[in-house]
């Protein structure tokens, strides 16, 4: 294959319209179903779509369809991750510039001990 055809081949593959999600286009939601549900019920599926981060809709259907539902991580537990995310990339530049300031290390890694207990 001459280079110039692999070139234009690849530019081709690079246009194409990249979908927002692992749905395909066709896939348009265009049944809705409907379902009798107490008022207690009502609210323990708002409540579990809620705590997934999910709109009821979607809970309803990966629900039914066997897919799984994780529970969204607390807003609390999401800022120590990031915290220990951003002390680990601390770490790694210090590493790669060579840069062994002993306190500042030390004290990165009291801060992850602490995150992590």
């Amino acid at each position: 294959m001459s280079a110039f055809r692999y070139a234009s081949l690849r530019k081709a593959q690079l246009c194409q319209p990249f979908p927002l999600d692992s749905r395909s286009m066709t896939d348009k939601k265009s049944i809705t179903l409907r379902f009798r549900a107490s008022a207690d019920e009502q609210q323990q599926i708002e409540a579990k779509a809620t705590l997934a981060g999910l709109t009821v809709s979607e809970y309803v259907r990966r629900a039914a369809t066997g897919q799984p539902v994780h529970e969204r991580l607390p807003a609390e537990l999401r800022q120590v991750i990031v915290g220990v995310a951003n002390n680990l990339n601390q770490l790694t530049r210090y590493a790669h510039l060579r840069q062994f300031d002993d306190q500042a290390i030390a004290a990165i890694i009291h801060q992850l001990k602490t995150a992590l207990r």
